[in-house]
Parts: C-alpha cells; sequence; structure tokens
C-alpha cells in the first residue's frame, strides 16, 4: 500500500525510538511528534500507519530483525487504534465550539478495507472494496504468512475492528458481519477438504496455516459480536436482533464444527443472547 513517503518514514521511526531502548527525553519527544502529526495531518498520518501495520521483515524499510519488525508492526497498530479512537467520529466531548480534525470518509474505507484484508488474508490492502478470501494455499506468500501468524497483531487487529463496528454500526460498514462470517465458512470448508486428502508434511502446514486463517476471522467476529453487546440502546438491540436472524445459524454451526481446534470459540455466539 502507498503511503504518504512524507510522514511515512519519520512515524516508523517515531515508532522504533518507543519500542527499543531509548533515553525518556527521546521516547516523549517521539510521542509528542506522533500526537503533533496526528492533529496536523490526521489523514496522512492513518494511512502511514496503516501501512506500518502492514509491513514485513522482507518488505521493512530500514534493515532489521523479524522480532523487530513484529514490535514495530504491533507499535503501529496500537498507535493506530488510539488515533481512530479519537478521530473517527465527533463524539461531542473537548471545549465547546473547537473544531476537531476528523478521518475523511476516503480513509475511514480504506481503514476498514486494510483491516479486513489483514484479517481474512494477512494483506494489508484497501485500496477497492473487494474483499477476497484465501483458497489456494499455494498462492500465500511468506509476507502473508508473517501476518497471518503475528498473534499480537491479529488480536489487535479483531480488538480495532470491534472499535471501528460500534463506531459505525449499524447505520455504516453493513457487510462487515456477512463477510466475517463468510471468510470463517470459507476457512473452514478448506481445512475440511485437507482432511479428507492423503497426509504429507506440505498438507499439515496447509493445515495449520488455514486453522490459523480461521482463528483470526473468528476472534475478529467475536470481538465485534462482543463489542455490539454491551450497548444498551435500542438501535443496537434491534441491529444484534437482525444479526442473530440473518446469521446466527451459520455463526453456531462454525462454531461447533471449529470447536475441536479452538476449544475457547464457543463463547462467540453467546454474545448475540446478551441484553
Amino acid at each position: 500500500m502507498a503511503a504518504s513517503t512524507e510522514l511515512h518514514a519519520p512515524i516508523q521511526a517515531a515508532l522504533q525510538c518507543i519500542t527499543s531502548p531509548s533515553p525518556p527525553g527521546m521516547i516523549q519527544q517521539a510521542q509528542a511528534a506522533l500526537l503533533q502529526w496526528e492533529e496536523t495531518h490526521t489523514d496522512q498520518y492513518v494511512v502511514s500507519l496503516i501501512s506500518l501495520v502492514g509491513e514485513t521483515s522482507s518488505a521493512i524499510t530500514v534493515e532489521i530483525d523479524a522480532s523487530a519488525t513484529a514490535t514495530l508492526r504491533l507499535a503501529a497498530v496500537l498507535t493506530l487504534k488510539a488515533a481512530i479512537v479519537r478521530r473517527w467520529k465527533d463524539k461531542g466531548r473537548g471545549k465547546v465550539g473547537a473544531q476537531k480534525n476528523l478521518l475523511t470518509e476516503g480513509v475511514k474505507v480504506l481503514t476498514r478495507q486494510s483491516l479486513l484484508n489483514l484479517v481474512l488474508t494477512g494483506k494489508v490492502e484497501g485500496q477497492n472494496n473487494q474483499t477476497s478470501f484465501i483458497t489456494n494455499p499455494n498462492e500465500i506468500t511468506s509476507q502473508q504468512l508473517e501476518l497471518i501468524q503475528d498473534c499480537p497483531l491479529q488480536t489487535n487487529a479483531a480488538s480495532l475492528l470491534s472499535k471501528v463496528a460500534i463506531m459505525d454500526l449499524p447505520l455504516k460498514w453493513h457487510e462487515l458481519i456477512p463477510t466475517l462470517v463468510e471468510g470463517v465458512k470459507c476457512a473452514q470448508g478448506i481445512v475440511h477438504q485437507i482432511k479428507q486428502q492423503p497426509q504429507s508434511q506440505q498438507m499439515q502446514q496447509h493445515q495449520q496455516i488455514f486453522q490459523t486463517i480461521l482463528y483470526n476471522t473468528m476472534n475478529s467476529l467475536e470481538a465485534v459480536l462482543s463489542e455490539i453487546s454491551t450497548q444498551r440502546l435500542l438501535v443496537y438491540k434491534k441491529h444484534r436482533n437482525s444479526i442473530a436472524l440473518q446469521h446466527l445459524g451459520a455463526i453456531v454451526w462454525e462454531t461447533i464444527t471449529t470447536f475441536p481446534l479452538h476449544c475457547n470459540m464457543p463463547r462467540l455466539h453467546h454474545e448475540l443472547f446478551l441484553t
């Protein structure tokens, strides 16, 4: 994904300063710089952070090891989460009459699609509105695999998806939950197909990859449903009931069939019944 070349490098340097052994003064300066860019270049700041979330050890612009790259990604997604919460919509807080810089709709579309792609495919590409699912394990690149298997990154991506969902739903991003449900069904189907084939080391690797994709997708779906279940306004209750009517059967079935793989998954569909 093409990020703002003006901010990409300094934001990366600031995050590396914060996440590496640095003097307290330098860390404070880096944190202040990030907040300043968020305030003055809101859209470019978020686009650059999205790009850094998708950086891999083979694509990083500075020579650092894989562990440091994972740390950089984690710092980027956590910083992105904070910026999204502050800049997604006006919550009516702050000084009366003060104008707050918010994200434009174009960057919001990019953010939504990038987060979905990260969870479903291990790619951070949101230039179009098309969501694709991985169906051929031989087409998965090493860069995708690095992001798919980055558990802290995927956990925070799921959390961020839920934060965006609660700020958008039920008026916007109607395709989020259906897409996650379809992603679960797709990954589960491929795992089943692989199990039917003669087992080899390669088949076992493919099965592990798609089990991880399945886990990431179900974890994101659970995070979104959990966030919705905490809302008490009537509009959210109606939306939760609508989700139950449309998708409960698929969610319960996929949860039950996935249970032997991930024992914590059956919690997921219970969120729809919370009041």
